[in-house]
């Protein structure tokens, strides 16, 4: 019996906002990208602060095994707000031959321009999130 070679959609939602991206939206754009064989994993009310995320750490797990062929997500900022968890998963991503896509951001991970601007990105999500955590303390 073989493993199963799958795209993995993860979608993340900390908390009930109006103008927040529901699971159900974030999904949905994913799908475009994923074809047939996908698996979903949403975490609903966790922070991007951390990776202490049943559903992310199931994600990490599926990685290491070799079922996950790409990681699929909204939005940059939904698979994490800071920039060392961020560059943690693309390099267990590169180590495991893994595709990263961004559902609504265009970046090409495999020049050094591409993953430059995936940095900066991600250095302004971990900004957003600093004044955020601030207002909800």
């Amino acid at each position: 019996m073989g493993v199963t070679i799958l795209v993995a959609i993860y979608a993340r939602q900390s908390m009930e906002r109006p103008d927040s991206v529901s699971i159900d939206a974030q999904t949905d754009q994913c799908r475009k990208f994923a074809g047939q064989d996908y698996k979903q994993y949403c975490d609903i009310g966790y922070s991007g602060k951390n990776t202490n995320r049943p559903q992310y750490e199931q994600m990490i797990k599926d990685i290491q095994s070799g079922k996950v062929t790409a990681v699929i997500s909204y939005r940059l900022d939904r698979i994490s707000r800071n920039i060392i968890d961020f560059a943690n998963l693309l390099e267990l991503l590169e180590k495991n031959h893994v595709k990263y896509i961004s559902a609504t951001e265009q970046f090409d991970t495999s020049t050094p321009i591409g993953r430059a601007m995936i940095y900066i990105v991600m250095v302004f999500a971990q900004l957003e999130r600093e004044p955020i955590a601030g207002r909800i303390a």
